[in-house]
């Protein structure tokens, strides 16, 4: 799935306490699988295995999920060697 969001500056201007580069608001994203077949979905590579399994009949449990944003230009540039 590819999300896009793409406020104008109107938008982005919302918050007049937040630093330049900050937006007001909240962004909601709603998925679901595709279920296709009742034993879910197993994909195998390199002798390890992951099995995706979504039954339809139980509710969805809750998520809290948080995105970090780093603005700060410490990952610009080369890479450093391992």
């Amino acid at each position: 799935a590819h999300v896009s969001f793409k406020p104008n500056l109107d938008q982005q201007r919302k918050c007049p306490n937040c630093t330049d580069t900050a937006i007001d608001g909240r962004i909601i994203v709603r998925y679901d699988v595709k279920r296709e077949l009742n034993g879910g979905n197993l994909q195998v590579s390199n002798g390890y295995f992951a099995h995706f399994f979504a039954p339809d009949n139980l509710p969805p449990l809750p998520k809290n999920i948080i995105f970090v944003i780093d603005v700060s230009g410490s990952m610009w540039g080369i890479k450093m060697k391992q």
